[in-house]
């Protein structure tokens, strides 16, 4: 992954005014009113919370207290560490907001860290979840790298981990959950791996047809962005369509 993500100002400001537009009309249209819930933002396998600041920025725009869990190894060891690491961050988290439960925006494999933790101690304090490009079923694409780690075996198709995910509800807990990915991802093989029974599976080309987003621009691009904030503040999980197109990428 490049070192950065972050775009430009001007960019920048004009993704927090599409973002924020976007969330106006969801809570006219729900009456929802969520800003007093504590969201972790749960970084991939060698990932950063640098990577993590054009979403937080998206989501602290819209009003709410965000926190960018700092995962033990870049999350390259075992992804269970990470989800022992999540469950200290959401417990602190709603100590501090006064709060009895989390949103929870993970990319890639933090996708896989939230799904550990919520499948266990989180269950009861999950509200919604958010995934971006994660490999629930696996990736073909971890022999890109050129040493796979812990977690990176973890995330190969037919590892141990996944297996035991497999036997257990692919969308655990009491939390709604929403899993946003794309079919130029590049690094989930095939991107198909992202969805998830019992979510709303929303794939970024049949919102916006023909949009090239890949696996780290889902923590850049505007229209991921702005159906992150939309869905982790809405009453209910939302099926975006080609109609929204417009509105949620600012084009």
């Amino acid at each position: 992954m490049p070192p950065s993500l972050r775009r430009p100002l001007v960019l920048v400001v004009g993704l927090l005014l599409v973002v924020a537009a976007v969330v106006v009309g969801v809570r006219l249209a729900t009456g929802d009113d969520d800003e007093g819930r504590p969201v972790l933002l749960v970084y991939g396998y060698q990932g950063t919370t640098e990577q993590m600041e054009p979403l937080a920025d998206a989501l602290r725009a819209a009003g709410r207290n965000v926190t960018i869990v700092d995962l033990p190894d870049d999350n390259t060891g075992d992804l269970w560490d990470s989800a022992w690491r999540l469950g200290q961050a959401a417990e602190q988290a709603m100590a501090d907001a006064d709060a009895d439960s989390v949103d929870v925006v993970a990319h890639s494999a933090g996708g896989i860290v939230t799904r550990l933790w919520v499948s266990t101690a989180g269950a009861d304090v999950a509200h919604r979840v958010v995934t971006l490009g994660s490999p629930h079923h696996g990736s073909d694409g971890a022999a890109v790298f050129d040493e796979c780690l812990e977690a990176c075996q973890q995330l190969t198709p037919g590892s141990d981990l996944l297996d035991e995910l497999a036997q257990q509800d692919e969308t655990p807990g009491a939390a709604s959950w929403v899993s946003i990915w794309s079919a130029n991802d590049g690094a989930v093989e095939p991107p198909e791996s992202s969805e998830l029974d019992g979510a709303v599976n929303l794939r970024l080309q049949d919102v916006c047809p023909g949009a090239e987003i890949n696996h780290s621009q889902l923590l850049s691009d505007p229209l991921p962005l702005a159906l992150a904030v939309a869905e982790v503040d809405a009453d209910e999980p939302v099926e975006y369509g080609s109609g929204d197109c417009e509105q949620l990428s600012g084009s």
